[in-house]
């Protein structure tokens, strides 16, 4: 039996280059840019937690083709958009690039599901 397609592939199989057309940065690309900056960033949601001392902030792990950034949901931002957190599997995030001490985040100010289309339908 093959293995799984991974989330990278997923991705990259059903956007091709209509990510970086967006302006959607990909992962790697995040250690790039000023701390403060305004970005966009996709992927496919790996790992979400909500520690008890997190003062209601969920915590997403998202990976694409590059490697994985780490998002910071406020709790307003999730009560507002807790279906798409919490069962969309590929995401669009857009907000804050956090880079203290070279750690980075994202802290999240939209986040919507990810629309995918095969890449021959493109145009």
């Amino acid at each position: 039996m093959p293995a799984p397609a991974s989330p990278s592939i997923i991705i990259r199989s059903f956007t091709g280059a209509e990510l970086p057309r967006q302006g959607i940065l990909a992962a790697t690309d995040l250690a790039f840019v000023a701390n403060g900056a305004h970005i966009a960033t996709a992927g496919c949601v790996i790992a979400q937690q909500r520690p008890g001392t997190a003062m209601g902030c969920i915590f997403l792990s998202m990976e694409d083709e590059t490697g994985t950034a780490n998002i910071i949901v406020h709790p307003e931002l999730y009560d507002s958009d807790r279906v798409t957190v919490t069962r969309s599997q590929f995401l669009r995030v857009t907000g804050r690039l956090q880079n203290p001490d070279g750690v980075l985040h994202v802290c999240a100010t939209a986040i919507e599901p990810l629309q995918m289309q095969p890449m021959a339908s493109l145009t």
